[in-house]
Protein backbone atom coordinates (compact mmCIF):
# COMPACT_ATOMS: atom_id res chain seq x y z
CA UNK A 1 0.00 0.00 0.00
CA UNK A 2 1.31 3.21 -0.91
CA UNK A 3 0.69 6.02 1.67
CA UNK A 4 0.89 10.16 1.29
CA UNK A 5 4.49 9.86 3.20
CA UNK A 6 5.71 7.44 1.10
CA UNK A 7 4.91 9.36 -1.96
CA UNK A 8 6.14 12.60 -0.44
CA UNK A 9 9.21 10.78 0.44
CA UNK A 10 10.19 9.71 -3.10
CA UNK A 11 8.98 12.96 -4.76
CA UNK A 12 11.75 14.64 -2.80
CA UNK A 13 14.24 12.13 -3.70
CA UNK A 14 13.02 12.73 -7.46
CA UNK A 15 13.64 16.31 -6.92
CA UNK A 16 16.72 16.44 -5.59
CA UNK A 17 18.14 13.89 -7.94
CA UNK A 18 16.48 15.40 -11.66
CA UNK A 19 19.76 16.26 -12.67
CA UNK A 20 21.43 13.04 -12.52
CA UNK A 21 18.88 10.73 -13.55
CA UNK A 22 19.35 8.75 -16.78
CA UNK A 23 22.97 9.13 -16.34
CA UNK A 24 23.38 7.55 -12.53
CA UNK A 25 23.61 3.40 -13.00
CA UNK A 26 23.19 2.54 -9.23
CA UNK A 27 21.59 4.72 -6.50
CA UNK A 28 22.20 3.52 -2.85
CA UNK A 29 19.64 4.98 -0.46
CA UNK A 30 19.05 4.51 3.32
CA UNK A 31 16.18 3.73 4.81
CA UNK A 32 14.65 7.43 5.37
CA UNK A 33 14.07 7.33 1.60
CA UNK A 34 14.05 3.83 0.19
CA UNK A 35 10.98 2.00 -1.02
CA UNK A 36 10.37 -0.62 -3.26
CA UNK A 37 8.53 1.87 -5.44
CA UNK A 38 10.96 4.12 -5.50
CA UNK A 39 12.86 1.23 -6.99
CA UNK A 40 10.71 0.31 -9.43
CA UNK A 41 10.09 3.47 -10.74
CA UNK A 42 13.67 4.43 -11.33
CA UNK A 43 14.19 0.94 -12.83
CA UNK A 44 11.54 1.07 -15.56
CA UNK A 45 11.86 4.94 -16.16
CA UNK A 46 15.50 5.35 -15.76
CA UNK A 47 17.34 2.07 -16.10
CA UNK A 48 18.60 3.10 -12.96
CA UNK A 49 19.00 0.03 -10.25
CA UNK A 50 18.47 0.92 -6.64
CA UNK A 51 19.90 -0.70 -3.67
CA UNK A 52 19.44 0.52 0.01
CA UNK A 53 18.39 -0.75 3.64
CA UNK A 54 14.54 -0.06 4.64
CA UNK A 55 12.73 -0.17 7.66
CA UNK A 56 11.34 -3.75 8.07
CA UNK A 57 8.02 -2.19 9.65
CA UNK A 58 6.93 -1.01 5.84
CA UNK A 59 3.27 -1.87 4.83
CA UNK A 60 5.16 -2.97 1.38
CA UNK A 61 8.35 -5.41 2.91
CA UNK A 62 7.00 -8.97 2.37
CA UNK A 63 5.59 -10.73 5.63
CA UNK A 64 8.05 -13.72 4.60
CA UNK A 65 10.81 -11.39 4.98
CA UNK A 66 9.31 -9.49 8.12
CA UNK A 67 8.11 -12.50 10.55
CA UNK A 68 10.83 -15.05 9.61
CA UNK A 69 13.81 -14.98 12.63
CA UNK A 70 16.74 -16.07 11.80
CA UNK A 71 19.42 -17.96 13.19
CA UNK A 72 23.14 -16.87 13.01
CA UNK A 73 24.44 -16.59 8.76
CA UNK A 74 20.80 -17.58 8.06
CA UNK A 75 18.89 -15.36 5.44
CA UNK A 76 15.39 -15.17 3.89
CA UNK A 77 14.71 -12.89 0.64
CA UNK A 78 11.14 -12.04 -1.49
CA UNK A 79 11.44 -10.81 -5.35
CA UNK A 80 8.93 -8.88 -7.02
CA UNK A 81 9.54 -8.72 -10.47
CA UNK A 82 12.40 -6.21 -10.42
CA UNK A 83 12.52 -5.86 -6.62
CA UNK A 84 13.80 -7.95 -3.92
CA UNK A 85 13.98 -7.78 -0.65
CA UNK A 86 16.69 -9.77 1.43
CA UNK A 87 17.06 -9.93 5.35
Amino acid sequence: MITLETLKTADNVLKVLEPLLGRVRILWMDNLCSSSELARQQNIERSTDCVGTVKLNRKTIPKEVTEKTLKKREIVGKYSGLVVVLK
